[in-house]
Protein backbone atom coordinates (compact mmCIF):
# COMPACT_ATOMS: atom_id res chain seq x y z
CA UNK A 1 0.00 0.00 0.00
CA UNK A 2 1.37 3.87 -0.69
CA UNK A 3 2.06 5.71 1.48
CA UNK A 4 0.11 9.51 1.34
CA UNK A 5 3.47 11.37 0.52
CA UNK A 6 3.92 8.85 -2.31
CA UNK A 7 0.67 9.58 -3.56
CA UNK A 8 1.06 13.14 -3.13
CA UNK A 9 4.06 13.30 -5.22
CA UNK A 10 2.28 11.27 -7.97
CA UNK A 11 -0.51 13.84 -7.83
CA UNK A 12 2.18 16.17 -8.10
CA UNK A 13 4.24 15.08 -11.05
CA UNK A 14 0.52 14.69 -13.06
CA UNK A 15 -0.44 18.00 -12.36
CA UNK A 16 2.57 19.54 -13.54
CA UNK A 17 2.84 17.09 -16.26
CA UNK A 18 -0.67 18.71 -17.30
CA UNK A 19 0.16 21.78 -16.41
CA UNK A 20 3.72 21.86 -19.03
CA UNK A 21 1.08 20.74 -22.13
CA UNK A 22 -0.96 24.46 -21.61
CA UNK A 23 0.35 27.85 -22.82
CA UNK A 24 1.76 30.02 -20.43
CA UNK A 25 3.76 27.14 -18.33
CA UNK A 26 7.11 25.95 -19.02
CA UNK A 27 8.10 22.28 -18.94
CA UNK A 28 8.48 21.65 -15.58
CA UNK A 29 5.03 22.79 -14.87
CA UNK A 30 5.10 25.93 -13.72
CA UNK A 31 3.95 29.52 -14.74
CA UNK A 32 6.32 31.12 -17.42
CA UNK A 33 8.69 33.70 -15.51
CA UNK A 34 10.67 36.85 -16.62
CA UNK A 35 11.83 36.96 -19.94
CA UNK A 36 10.15 33.72 -20.90
CA UNK A 37 6.84 35.16 -19.88
CA UNK A 38 7.83 38.63 -21.67
CA UNK A 39 8.42 36.49 -25.24
CA UNK A 40 5.04 34.62 -24.71
CA UNK A 41 3.25 37.87 -24.25
CA UNK A 42 4.82 39.81 -27.17
CA UNK A 43 3.89 36.92 -29.22
CA UNK A 44 0.25 36.95 -28.66
CA UNK A 45 -0.19 40.97 -27.84
CA UNK A 46 -0.19 43.77 -29.44
CA UNK A 47 1.39 47.02 -27.98
CA UNK A 48 0.67 49.00 -26.42
CA UNK A 49 0.01 47.05 -23.01
CA UNK A 50 -2.48 48.45 -20.18
CA UNK A 51 -0.47 48.67 -16.76
CA UNK A 52 -2.37 48.87 -13.53
CA UNK A 53 -0.58 51.56 -11.92
CA UNK A 54 -0.99 51.62 -7.58
CA UNK A 55 1.93 53.94 -6.70
CA UNK A 56 3.13 51.22 -5.19
CA UNK A 57 6.49 49.22 -4.99
CA UNK A 58 5.48 46.39 -6.85
CA UNK A 59 3.38 48.36 -10.30
CA UNK A 60 6.61 50.41 -9.85
CA UNK A 61 8.70 47.66 -10.62
CA UNK A 62 6.65 46.50 -13.17
CA UNK A 63 6.12 49.52 -14.98
CA UNK A 64 10.35 50.11 -14.82
CA UNK A 65 11.31 46.34 -15.52
CA UNK A 66 8.62 46.86 -18.65
CA UNK A 67 9.85 50.14 -20.04
CA UNK A 68 13.93 49.05 -19.81
CA UNK A 69 12.38 46.38 -22.47
CA UNK A 70 10.94 48.68 -24.70
CA UNK A 71 7.73 47.88 -23.74
CA UNK A 72 5.22 50.61 -24.91
CA UNK A 73 2.30 50.90 -21.49
CA UNK A 74 -0.45 52.81 -20.78
CA UNK A 75 -0.48 53.27 -17.53
CA UNK A 76 -4.30 53.65 -15.26
CA UNK A 77 -4.86 54.31 -11.82
CA UNK A 78 -7.67 53.23 -9.70
CA UNK A 79 -9.18 55.53 -7.04
CA UNK A 80 -11.53 55.06 -4.15
CA UNK A 81 -12.11 58.80 -3.63
CA UNK A 82 -11.67 61.14 -6.68
CA UNK A 83 -9.56 63.95 -6.13
CA UNK A 84 -7.60 63.42 -2.80
CA UNK A 85 -4.71 66.06 -3.07
CA UNK A 86 -1.99 63.30 -1.65
CA UNK A 87 -2.78 60.91 -4.57
CA UNK A 88 -3.21 63.48 -7.51
CA UNK A 89 0.92 64.62 -6.13
CA UNK A 90 2.20 61.16 -6.37
CA UNK A 91 0.42 60.49 -9.59
CA UNK A 92 1.78 64.10 -11.07
CA UNK A 93 5.14 62.87 -9.77
CA UNK A 94 5.26 59.38 -11.72
CA UNK A 95 3.18 61.29 -15.07
CA UNK A 96 6.42 63.66 -15.05
CA UNK A 97 9.04 61.15 -14.07
CA UNK A 98 7.60 58.72 -17.00
CA UNK A 99 6.53 61.49 -19.34
CA UNK A 100 3.19 60.15 -19.95
CA UNK A 101 -0.25 60.46 -18.56
CA UNK A 102 -1.93 58.14 -16.11
CA UNK A 103 -5.19 57.66 -16.36
CA UNK A 104 -7.44 57.74 -13.64
CA UNK A 105 -10.69 55.24 -13.62
CA UNK A 106 -13.25 54.97 -10.76
CA UNK A 107 -12.50 52.01 -8.66
CA UNK A 108 -15.48 48.91 -9.49
CA UNK A 109 -16.06 48.97 -5.77
CA UNK A 110 -16.26 52.66 -5.69
CA UNK A 111 -20.26 52.70 -7.54
CA UNK A 112 -21.19 50.19 -4.73
CA UNK A 113 -23.57 52.34 -2.22
CA UNK A 114 -23.31 51.75 1.70
CA UNK A 115 -26.92 49.98 1.04
CA UNK A 116 -25.64 47.08 -0.75
CA UNK A 117 -23.38 46.53 2.07
CA UNK A 118 -25.86 46.41 4.30
CA UNK A 119 -24.50 49.74 6.27
CA UNK A 120 -26.74 52.04 7.50
CA UNK A 121 -26.20 55.64 7.65
CA UNK A 122 -28.10 58.40 9.65
CA UNK A 123 -28.92 61.14 7.11
CA UNK A 124 -26.48 64.83 7.84
CA UNK A 125 -29.09 66.99 7.18
CA UNK A 126 -30.99 66.96 10.51
CA UNK A 127 -27.80 67.39 12.20
CA UNK A 128 -26.78 70.45 9.78
CA UNK A 129 -26.83 74.19 11.49
CA UNK A 130 -30.14 75.86 9.82
CA UNK A 131 -28.82 79.72 10.64
CA UNK A 132 -26.06 81.34 9.61
CA UNK A 133 -23.94 81.50 13.31
CA UNK A 134 -21.76 79.01 12.43
CA UNK A 135 -21.85 77.21 15.59
CA UNK A 136 -21.64 73.58 15.71
CA UNK A 137 -25.16 71.57 15.41
CA UNK A 138 -26.94 69.99 18.71
CA UNK A 139 -26.07 66.47 18.43
CA UNK A 140 -28.50 64.43 18.34
CA UNK A 141 -30.23 62.98 21.52
CA UNK A 142 -29.91 59.50 21.83
CA UNK A 143 -32.83 57.16 21.90
CA UNK A 144 -33.77 56.25 25.41
CA UNK A 145 -32.15 52.76 25.48
CA UNK A 146 -28.96 54.31 25.09
CA UNK A 147 -29.32 56.57 28.19
CA UNK A 148 -26.52 56.57 30.41
CA UNK A 149 -27.54 54.94 33.86
CA UNK A 150 -25.94 55.16 37.11
CA UNK A 151 -24.26 51.65 38.17
CA UNK A 152 -23.56 53.09 41.70
CA UNK A 153 -25.65 51.37 44.27
CA UNK A 154 -26.93 54.78 45.26
CA UNK A 155 -28.18 55.64 41.86
CA UNK A 156 -25.96 58.78 41.31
Amino acid sequence: MRTQQEIAKQNAAAMAAERAQREGYGPDGWPLRGEELLAFARERFPEPWLISFSCGKDSLAAWLWLRERGIQLVPYYLYWVPGLSFVEEALAYYEEFFGTHIIRLPHPYFYRTPSASGARYRSLSSTAPTSGSGAPPTPPTPPSSMAVRSTSPSGM
